[in-house]
Order: C-alpha cells, then structure tokens, then sequence
C-alpha cells in the first residue's frame, strides 16, 4: 500500500538547530515550528503551494517567529517572499541575534530586510542581503513582521522563507586607476528620518550622524568591523548623540553594545522624547536602558525593552551616556546601536478597584480601636494584606509632581508623596511604590496617623517635608504626558493606586495630567475612600490638605457655646509630639543604617509646634463656660496648619474680659 506522509509531531520544540519548514509545507492547519506574536497563524493554499497567513489582532505589530542556532562571527542571509493585505502599512523580515542559546534573554542587535508596503496583489521577494553574526551570538530568531495601519485586522501572506549562510560581500571595486572611496560628507546633518550609522561603519574618523557632548568621540576598528569611542573631558557626565523623527503613541526599542575600558562608573543607553520636529525644546520624558558597571574586557549587551513614545511626540535622540569615576579621563566603547519600532508588551493588569465599604472589621482594626481608646497609639499589621480590602490599611498617594519646571533630569526633581490618612501607625518595611518603568522599596520606619513621607529626587524642592530621597532620581523618570503609580507589598497585593494623562489602566478615565510644575492632589475620607483629585498650582509637599469632616468639632467665637459632635479625629488630632518624635527616631535609626541608599530630611521641630498648638486649641474650647447671650454671627476665620488641623485664630488668641450685662 502507498505509504503516509510523515506527520510532524503535535507539538513542535520551541527551538531548532537550523530554520525548519521556511516554505511552510509541513501538514498542518498551523505552521508547524513557527509561533504567532500579537495575532494569529494559519496554513492556506496559494497557487497549487501552501503559505503561511499572518492576521494582526490589533494596532500592535504583529510577526511570526521560529528560533535557531549560528555561529558567532558568520555571515548569514535571510530572504522569503511576502504579500501584504489590505489594512498592512508595511511588512518586513527581521532576524535578531541573542548571546544565550535558546534566542532568551536581550538581544544583542537586529537585521532588517527591505520594507514592503501594504495592499500588494502579488508576492514579493525581500532579502537582508549578507549580515554578519556578532562574535558573542550562540541563537538567532527569523521574524516575519506585520505593522497593520490601523486597529482592524491586516493580514500577510508568506513563503519561501530561507535562512543560510553566505560569502561576505566582495569588497567595493574600483575602476582604473584606483580611486579613493568618497568620505561621508563633512558636516553631517543634525537630524534624521531614523536612526543613521548605529554600527559604525560608514567611513570617517569622527562617527558620522553623531555628535558629541562634554568629551570626544573617534571610530575606531574592532576585528572586521568598526566601533567608537568616547573619552570624557572631566568628571561630568558626558554623551554622544543622535536625533530623528518618531511616531507618537508607537513602541521602539533601543539597544546596543557597551565596553567599559578605564575610570568608567557607569554607561547605559537613554531615549528623550520631544514634542518639536527636530528634537529641539523642552524634552518631554526620558526612558533609558539598564546600567553597565565595572571595567570589563569584553562588549555587554543594552537594552531599553520596549518603550512607548508620548502621544505628542515627534521626534526623538538617542544618548550613549557615560559617567566617570573621577576627574581622570574616561573610555568607553560601543557598537551596534540601534532604534527600531517593535510590538507593546503585555498590558500590566488592572489594579483592583478599593473598596472599603465591603470590608468587614477585622481582628486586628478592633484590636487598633482597643489600642487606640486606652491612649496607646495603634499599629496596623502589615501581613498579609492580601486576605482582606486594601483599604484595611490607609496609606494612599495623596500627591506628586511628574513635570518639574527645572531644566536637566526631570527624575531629580519629581516627588510622590504617601500620607497614612487612618487612626492606627503603619509599618513601611515590605512595601514598594512603583510607576511603568521602576521601583523603590520604601523605608523601615513607621508612620504615624496623619503623617506624610515624600518620595522625592535629589534636588527635588520639597521644603521642610519629611523626605526619602533617591539618589539616582525617581524611577526612570514620571510620564509627563501620563504614567501609573502603584503602592503595593513586595509580593504585588495592592494597597493604593492611580494612572493619569495618557495612561488609564487604573482610573477610567484616567486623571488629568498636571502642567509643568503643578502637582496631582488626592483627599480622601477617614476611611480611605477617594474624596476628589484635582491639580494644584501650588504643590504642597508633606502638607496634608483634608476638608473639614461633617460633624466634625467647630471652633467658634469666644463668647458662643461650642457645641461637640463626634467625628473621625482630624491628622492633628492623630499626629501627636509623641508619635511625631517616634518617627524622628526611626528615620535618624534607617539614615544612619544605609546612608548610600537614600537621605532622610525631615522638619520634626515644625510638626510638633503645630501638634501642640493644636492640643492647646482644644483645652481652651473645653475650658470655655456657657454663653449668656445670642452666638455670634461672625464667619469663623480657619488657620490651616501643615498636620491637617483646623483652628479659628481667636480660638489661639488670648481670652478677653466677658463684659457683664445690664440689669
């Protein structure tokens, strides 16, 4: 009888010894070794021959993927022919090389073929013409890439993928009698469409496209090919530079390949976005790639991961930073550089929403009420807070500034602020506050009820406010156009959290982006529920702005009757001298146990003259007798104090003479 085709097995490895089924011929509604990313992939039939069908399911970038193994330092080729549908603005096939052995991890650089734009009626053949492996490269991975144009569904159709080795191309000929190849022009352009001369090999001493900034920057020969290298002038920080145009709302990734040779502290790549179309102005936000530390002999590879441009964004420049140790000169090298559009990552998941009406009491809020009614003051347990409301325990995001107006790094100059808006104490070891890009472990203290802690950047202008600061700037930088804060445990219950501007992936819709140098206040109520969040012109950093609670005590005029109604205890009421010095000790205890971590600021002298004011302002309400005649009409005049406090200012001025009568 005729024999069976062989079937390939049901599921196929995740990674190959060389590229498997490029025409797609294997049986099987789907390709077999081959992954979809971002949309969907099926087999069809396509004049007698079967192709592989791409459908994006959505506006991200969509590909299909299939990962193999080089060799370091080989030429490979990849090519295949494509056709891209209606709703496709452009398809491409990109091959990126990886240092691990199973194409995980960073990726070392990327190879794109030509562009094909969408619509086409007939297949086209694209190629990346001879590419050379990096010398550290042990994986690669083929992508066959689908940009649609808009949210509805693209497709692409794709055979005759190929990935083999090649010849390196023949050196350029020359006529006769020999001529010298043309130089790159003199002055280069300032601005670019894209990234231009990532790798370094267009011809010149100086890295053409690229300009430097606080040092000097020459090309350089490194084996076959050719890279750069900078030398600071001094101990500040110095870059070299390019700018081009981008699309605002899109995902890039930028990437590379830094060597740190002498005196180098520290190098990493940084993307700035700009609103203007030649990457003049103010810059909008910053992202940049993990940090490379320590002298090392051999190149490490860099990576931003996928980052998204603001919405009003056109333009971007891409930095290669180093700091030195020292006024000494500094050398690093780098190659490889590269900016290209890639697919958004999976969406972060939505924070549950805080509910603090469906929580029931607990143990432990009944043990903090018993505390709280013998005069000790309370202390919420931390764990687990994932068993009950976050809102059992009351830190919120009271405020924060993402757009300082100071020139330089916005990070060194961005603040969060956190206030413990409940009656009990909370311990900070275990949590974290976190934005899109990063995170900061807060510190092992204790905060009193009513009390604030600022998160803040070196030379952020917080005043007097108690302050963690963070010596390298706040996360990566807040979004200004938008960004998501969350204050969580280490293991990700959430507590508090919030998205404003073009991020609303906690409120829907999200909160109004503050301008440049206003700040995003929230109030809440004493039991935690979100009261109102407004922007302010005025930031006000530790300063705690609560409204006066219905049914809270009213101070009134000297000769009226105060009439009491119980309410929530007010932040004055609840941030006493006692706790306050509490907490002055705590932070003197964490800043001297891990100075280089961060510094702590704090005003304690401030905190406790308005506490105790405020306890006077009570004795003299209980301490005043019964009026004998009508209650005054006056308005009541309220001072404000930093704590939260509320006090008319007769009730703080001296007692006059009550004046008797007539008979």
């Amino acid at each position: 009888p005729p024999s069976q085709p062989l079937r390939p097995p049901t599921a196929a490895p995740s990674f190959f010894v060389a590229l498997t089924n490029g025409d797609f011929e294997l049986p099987g509604e789907t390709p077999y070794g081959w992954r979809a990313h971002a949309g969907d992939a099926l087999v069809t039939f396509e004049g007698g021959s079967r192709a592989a069908l791409l459908t994006s399911t959505g506006a991200a970038t969509a590909w299909l993927h299939q990962s193999f193994a080089v060799e370091g330092g080989r030429w490979y080729e990849a090519a295949g022919r494509l056709r891209p549908g209606a709703g496709t603005d452009l398809a491409r096939i990109r091959v990126a090389w990886y240092a691990s052995g199973d194409a995980s991890g960073p990726q070392l650089s990327v190879a794109d073929s030509e562009d094909l734009e969408g619509g086409s009626d007939s297949f086209a053949t694209v190629a990346t013409g001879p590419i050379r492996a990096p010398a550290e490269a042990l994986s690669a991975q083929l992508r066959i890439m689908l940009l649609p144009a808009a949210e509805s569904p693209a497709t692409l159709l794709a055979d005759g993928v190929s990935f083999a080795r090649t010849a390196p191309p023949p050196p350029a000929t020359r006529d006769k009698p020999p001529e010298i190849a043309a130089p790159a022009p003199v002055e280069a352009p300032s601005f670019f469409a894209s990234l231009t001369n990532g790798d370094f090999e267009l011809p010149g001493d100086a890295p053409y496209g690229w300009r430097v900034h606080g040092g000097d920057a020459i090309a350089f020969s490194e084996g076959d090919s050719r890279a750069v290298v900078l030398t600071s002038r001094s101990g500040a920080t110095m870059w070299l530079h390019q700018s081009f145009t981008v699309a605002g709302g899109r995902w890039y990734e930028a990437g590379g390949r830094l060597r740190l040779v002498s005196n180098v502290l520290l190098a990493r790549l940084r993307i700035a976005w700009y609103a203007s179309d030649d990457a003049s102005g103010a810059q909008l936000s910053v992202a940049d790639s993990d940090a490379i530390e320590g002298v090392g002999d051999s190149f490490a590879a860099v990576s931003t991961g996928a980052i998204r441009a603001p919405d009003e964004a056109r333009s971007a420049q891409l930095r290669i930073m180093l700091r030195p140790a020292g006024e000494a000169p500094a050398v690093l090298h780098a190659d490889d550089v590269s900016f290209v559009p890639t697919a958004d990552p999976a969406p972060v998941p939505t924070p549950p929403a805080l509910d603090a009406t469906s929580a029931s009491p607990s143990p432990d809020a009944t043990a903090a009420s018993a505390a709280a009614a013998a005069g000790t003051p309370p202390t919420a347990a931390l764990e687990p807070y994932y068993l009950r409301s976050a809102s059992a325990v009351l830190l919120r995001i009271t405020e924060l500034l993402p757009d300082p107006v100071q020139s330089g790094s916005d990070a060194e100059y961005e603040w969060i602020e956190v206030t413990n808006v409940g009656a009990a104490a909370v311990p900070l070891a275990g949590l974290i506050l976190a934005d899109n890009h990063g995170r900061i472990a807060l510190p092992t203290l204790t905060l009193p009820p009513g009390a604030a802690i600022v998160i803040a950047g070196p030379r952020a202008e917080i005043g007097d406010a108690i302050a963690l600061r963070q010596g390298s700037g706040l996360f990566n930088g807040l979004g200004n156009s938008g960004d998501r804060i969350v204050l969580a445990t280490q293991d990700g219950a959430i507590i508090d959290a919030l998205s404003y501007g073009s991020d609303d992936g906690v409120d829907q819709p999200p909160l109004k982006a503050p301008a440049a140098g206003r700040s995003l206040q929230r109030r809440f109520d004493p039991a935690g529920r979100l009261i109102e969040a407004t922007v302010a012109d005025q930031p006000s950093p530790g300063r705690i702005e609560s409204p006066v609670p219905p049914g809270a005590v009213a101070v009134v005029e000297p000769d009226a009757r105060p009439t009491a109604t119980a309410a929530a205890p007010s932040s004055a009421e609840r941030a006493s001298p006692s706790s306050v010095e509490s907490l002055r000790r705590q932070l003197d205890a964490a800043a001297s146990a891990d100075r280089t971590a961060w510094i702590v600021l704090a005003s304690i002298a401030a905190v406790a003259l308005v506490a105790a004011a405020a306890h006077r302002a009570r004795e003299l309400l209980r301490a005043a007798p019964p009026a004998r005649g009508r209650p005054s009409r006056r308005p009541r005049r309220w001072r404000r104090y930093a704590s939260g406090e509320q006090v008319s200012r007769r009730a703080l001025s001296p007692r006059r003479p009550r004046r008797t009568p007539p008979a």
